[in-house]
């Protein structure tokens, strides 16, 4: 073992936190406004690079690229860059191929450099803290009367603009971020700082008055119940507990926010329902019967709506049907496996007994509970190239190349 692999820390390592603080943790840059003068995100990413580069044998993740997860997320940035050539707006494309190539070159440098379960811990301990912060600071807008207009209803905030400063996105956040505190609640010995972590969280995603949000955090209690605590119902019924009370404790206004989820009708004659329903079947109809293959290029599915009779200039606010109206059955396929691959490689881990298994199989749950959770949260939001997405992906393929390798280690003995 080398001294870099002992260590917890490297240049590339801090440079990969730092780069996931300033963007999941937006609000850095209002307490120091000089990291956005020095665009530190940047600034980060080009010393991660460097780093990497210079100290690239030093890591044993060698095997990274060629997982199925990776490979597959490599696909999928590459039909990104292809819809370039079929794109209605080639400006929005660019933009969003920047973004993406952007964050599958940190993906593809986290899956290199974080190659142990200390340094693995310490990323989702980044991770699970950035939602903290972004949740403490917008259950304390809410107290103080910093709220936004969210449909009508008063909501929290944790910021005002930016990648998060939306309600729905900042739920996003809040519940994929959510599985990491659990996982530090069931590790800790010290269980009061994790606890807290969870009820913030959970309060925040409650004010922030998504419909989205609240089927995410369904979606984590239920993956909660499914992968895990079914063998260890005393956090189950913690976890339901919380939740249950803070409903009880929500607005009034916030159980009748909820009902519209389910409050929609057919209309005989149209066939619609009134809902963002509508929008969906017909950018689904328009893509599969004109656009089938490539679809109309990254970031461009609006035009479809807005050419249509419906004549309606919004985004898509489903990311699996923006997928399709945008990339096509192509890119359809690739961000598919993006959530399936996973959930495959953790139920071949799960077959596997060897040494360590519990803390790998608790890491690796927690990371399918997030997939998962992000996967229900985006059926309403327009949210197919979310750096959230990359994360989780890296996430998963690291956990899957640490079994592996502890598997081969076991074998060898």
């Amino acid at each position: 073992m080398t001294n870099t692999e002992q260590k917890r820390l490297t240049i590339p390592i801090f440079s990969l936190f730092f780069f996931f603080v300033c963007t999941f943790y937006p609000l850095i840059y209002s307490y120091l406004p000089i990291l956005g003068k020095i665009k530190a995100v940047l600034l980060a990413g080009i010393i991660m690079l460097i780093g990497y580069i210079i100290t690239s044998n030093d890591y044993v993740n060698n095997n990274s690229y060629k997982n199925p997860l990776f490979l597959s997320l490599t696909g999928f940035v590459f039909v990104v860059i292809l819809s370039v050539l079929v794109s209605f707006d080639r400006g929005k494309t660019l933009d969003l191929i920047i973004a993406n190539t952007k964050y599958f070159i940190v993906i593809a440098i986290m899956v290199k450099i974080i190659d142990n379960t200390k340094r693995l811990d310490l990323l989702l301990g980044v991770i699970a803290a950035c939602g903290f912060g972004m949740a403490f600071n917008s259950v304390l807008n809410f107290v103080i009367g910093q709220t936004s207009s969210h449909s009508g209803y008063t909501s929290s905030r944790a910021i005002a603009i930016g990648i998060f400063g939306d309600p729905n996105d900042l739920a996003l956040l809040l519940n994929t971020t959510l599985p990491f505190l659990l996982y530090f609640w069931i590790k800790a010995q010290k269980k009061t700082l994790p606890l807290i972590g969870i009820l913030t969280v959970i309060m925040a995603i409650i004010l922030t008055f998504s419909r989205g949000g609240f089927l995410g955090l369904c979606a984590v209690g239920l993956g909660f119940s499914i992968f895990y605590a079914n063998k260890q119902k005393k956090y189950l019924v913690s976890l339901l507990i919380m939740i249950l009370l803070f409903w009880l404790l929500a607005p009034p206004e916030y159980s009748e926010r909820i009902s519209s989820i389910f409050g929609w009708k057919v209309d005989r004659q149209t066939g619609e329902t009134g809902t963002r329903m509508d929008a969906w079947r017909l950018v689904a109809i328009e893509t599969i019967t004109k656009y089938p293959v490539l679809g109309v290029g990254a970031g461009s599915s609006i035009y479809i709506a807005g050419f249509s009779k419906k004549n309606d200039w919004h985004l898509i606010h489903n990311a699996f049907v923006q997928v399709f109206s945008e990339l096509g059955l192509v890119g359809l396929f690739f961000y598919l496996r993006l959530f399936l691959l996973p959930y495959k490689q953790f139920r071949a881990a799960v077959r596997l007994n060897y040494h360590d298994y519990e803390k790998h199989i608790l890491r690796f749950t927690m990371i399918i509970i997030s997939f998962l959770s992000y996967g229900v949260t985006v059926i309403f939001l327009p949210q197919a190239y979310s750096p959230i997405l990359f994360t989780l992906v890296g996430l998963a393929i690291v956990q899957s190349q640490l079994i592996s390798l502890n598997n081969k280690r076991t074998m060898q003995r």
